[in-house]
């Protein structure tokens, strides 16, 4: 049955790079390529080159399949592919169209990622380490209601722009990022409400009571920090003056819990805490309930105002 799957796979990624080939023409060079995403996590990809682009759009495989499994025919997943294609040559395509200093300056961000994991990846990028984490310069190319598109900046394309080193760089892109993506702060059980509601359904009683109780009652025990859009939102820990906000809600202390690269949970420190309770518990959720290449880290950090941000190994 695997292998008569593996075949059925096969089969239909050949078909679709024959149509998206023939249906761009020979000013387009389309290839079946691996990209490698974070933490190592390794995606066949479909990949569009322009002839004479520096931007290569590329259509991971396995959800084309899947797409194409439940009932999408080929042919018009093949069509999807070129017209986004074509709309996105038609922005700009080659390096020069964004190389100036101007230009990178307003369409810079960051995402955060684990340093120790992704060691490959960072080799021809443009970082920032922080504790064990690295804050990667992205280049945003479109935003709009459907999302965002953009791509990890070249360390090439970065040297060839002349704006020396990321360190000197890290605030103002730190800033731009906020702009971009503002933060969030909220309970956990407003975070649960909003995923019950997006997908259409209603709160549980439980959920409603909770959501009516307010912090001078007793408060959460968890908070979740993020960007307003709920992606890649760990990096606002780092925004300006985050750490003071927080600081403010919870000034005994607190501790941070890397969720995923999209959210950190919040837990104030008290005497019934334990450390390695907290670690035990990052690792195991990463290991069943979080996408390999969205995890960011095993163990927890914590901030104090005598002790800053620090990692917590317990």
């Amino acid at each position: 049955m695997e292998e008569k799957d593996s075949m059925e796979r096969e089969e239909f990624a050949q078909a679709v790079t024959e149509m998206v080939s023939r249906g761009l023409g020979s000013r387009y060079q389309v290839e079946r390529t691996e990209v490698r995403k974070n933490n190592g996590v390794v995606k066949e990809s479909l990949l569009v080159r322009q002839e004479g682009s520096e931007c290569a759009p590329s259509f991971y495989l396995e959800e084309l399949y899947r797409s194409y499994c439940g009932g999408l025919p080929a042919e018009m997943l093949a069509e999807h592919i070129m017209e986004i294609v074509r709309e996105e040559n038609g922005g700009f395509a080659r390096v020069t169209d964004f190389l100036s200093k101007a230009w990178l300056e307003e369409n810079l961000f960051l995402r955060l990622v684990n340093f120790e994991r992704n060691l490959e990846q960072l080799k021809d990028a443009v970082y920032v380490r922080r504790l064990d984490l690295a804050a990667v310069f992205y280049v945003l190319t479109k935003q709009d209601e459907e999302g965002i598109k953009s791509f990890r900046l070249p360390k090439e394309v970065w040297e060839k722009a002349g704006l020396g080193s990321a360190e000197q760089y890290f605030e103002k892109i730190l800033k731009n990022t906020e702009r971009l993506f503002p933060a969030d702060v909220k309970r956990i059980e407003e975070s649960l409400a909003e995923c019950v509601r997006k997908n259409g359904e209603k709160e549980p009683d439980w959920l409603i009571s909770e959501l009516q109780g307010t912090d001078e009652a007793g408060g959460s025990l968890f908070y979740v920090l993020s960007n307003k859009v709920n992606i890649n939102g760990a990096i606002t820990l780092f925004y300006p003056g985050m750490l003071g906000r927080l600081e403010k809600k919870f000034p005994g202390g607190f501790y941070l819990i890397p969720s995923s690269i999209h959210e950190m949970l919040l837990l104030a420190e008290s005497e019934e805490t334990e450390v390695r309770e907290l670690n035990q518990m990052v690792c195991e959720v990463n290991e069943s309930h979080v996408a390999p290449e969205e995890v960011l880290s095993d163990h927890v950090y914590y901030y104090s105002k005598t002790r800053g941000l620090c990692s917590m190994a317990g």
